[in-house]
């Protein structure tokens, strides 16, 4: 739905054991070795995981967001958009059951990609997720019921919501990407599970284009191409919050205009199924420094072109590349960087992984 630009840089940190295949147009394959780093944070992996089926199949999900049905304060299960670009839960007041407990604290978000800002009064609630067979609870988390929308001025093409009925965000991002009233109020609603506070489930998750499981094992963490997370500063959110981490390195190229590679950082954002790539303008190619065309082929790399833990060449708006961003327009600029905003597509061709407990994201080759 909704991207966040405000990235910067990150470390460079051991990657995971398995090779990254290609998939999409022109994927590039890595191959890093293990490391006793890897190793020990394979040793911390808990035992215990819980899967969670998307509301809608691969295709669906990949064109119009990765949906989840979830019960908030024990109201009714609505389907709920998985945003790794962001971190809260955002939802529609309405939506919220009488397990709730309202803080009577105000309280907004503004998304920077666009400007809109959705308002409205805080709660604390537990929330529901459903397995295939059972369900699976969070410990009470600080909840957005929103009551009103409306946008930032400095954003003349935002529209606010002509009704909120339907807002349903689960921001489970790491890093300050959207603006709120109250950073203290983001919890991520994939980190604070019960099992998780007690030290049974690995606070992470893995996303993919069929599902999402919370945790992970030993396994899934040595199938990943691992990259370290940037140690948190004060403009990635609230100290000491679990999930709490910088942005990750990365490097983009436009090789049909180019050969200049941009090295700044890279935000997975399920989100959004468009690309947001940021340069100064007057680092773009002159032909295209206003607008990026459908058409246009970038190479993406993190954290770098020499051993990727993802490393793609997508086609900007190409419905043959499933794994190029799609929208009207399906890439467009912005005014800081280096850093792309990949979009959600990049699900087509890999898995992704959030290790909260060491500050790494991964990628896995999607063996579908």
């Amino acid at each position: 739905m909704i991207s966040r630009t405000t990235v910067t840089r990150a470390l460079i940190a051991g990657l995971a054991v398995l090779t990254v295949g290609g998939c999409g147009t022109g994927a590039t394959t890595a191959t890093p070795t293990p490391d006793a780093g890897a190793q020990a944070i394979s040793a911390l992996a808990g035992a215990t995981t819980y899967t969670l089926p998307l509301a809608s199949d691969a295709a669906t999900s990949l064109a119009d967001g990765l949906k989840l049905a979830v019960s908030i304060g024990g109201g009714a299960d609505r389907d709920m958009e998985v945003d790794t670009g962001s971190r809260g839960i955002v939802v529609a007041r309405s939506a919220i059951g009488s397990g709730a407990t309202d803080t009577g604290q105000a309280g907004s978000v503004e998304y920077t990609s666009d400007g809109l800002i959705l308002s409205g009064e805080y709660f604390m609630a537990a929330v529901t997720f459903h397995t295939a067979s059972s369900t699976v609870a969070t410990i009470p988390i600080r909840v957005l019921g929103v009551e009103s929308s409306s946008c930032d001025s400095a954003y003349p093409r935002c529209t606010p919501d002509a009704s909120v009925k339907n807002v349903g965000m689960l921001g489970v991002g790491y890093g300050e990407y959207a603006k709120t009233q109250l950073p203290a109020a983001e919890d991520n609603p994939f980190l604070e599970l019960t099992a998780m506070r007690d030290g049974a489930v690995r606070r992470g998750y893995v996303i993919t284009r069929n599902g999402v499981t919370l945790g992970a094992t030993a396994a899934d963490l040595f199938s990943f191409h691992q990259v370290a997370l940037r140690t948190p500063g004060s403009a990635d959110g609230p100290a000491g919050q679990p999930g709490t981490w910088g942005p990750a390195p990365g490097c983009f190229v436009l090789p049909g205009f180019s050969t200049t590679v941009h090295c700044g950082t890279i935000l997975m954002d399920s989100g959004i199924g468009t690309m947001i790539v940021g340069l100064a303008s007057a680092d773009r190619p002159a032909s295209i420094a206003s607008a990026i065309p459908d058409g246009t082929v970038i190479k993406v790399d993190v954290p770098a072109a020499a051993s990727p833990a993802l490393g793609y060449t997508a086609t900007i708006g190409s419905a043959a590349d499933a794994i190029a961003p799609q929208g009207n327009p399906a890439a467009r600029w912005a005014g800081s960087g280096p850093f792309v905003n990949t979009g959600r597509h990049v699900l087509a061709g890999y898995d992704y992984l959030f290790d909260a407990s060491t500050g790494h994201i991964g990628f896995r080759a999607d063996p579908a």
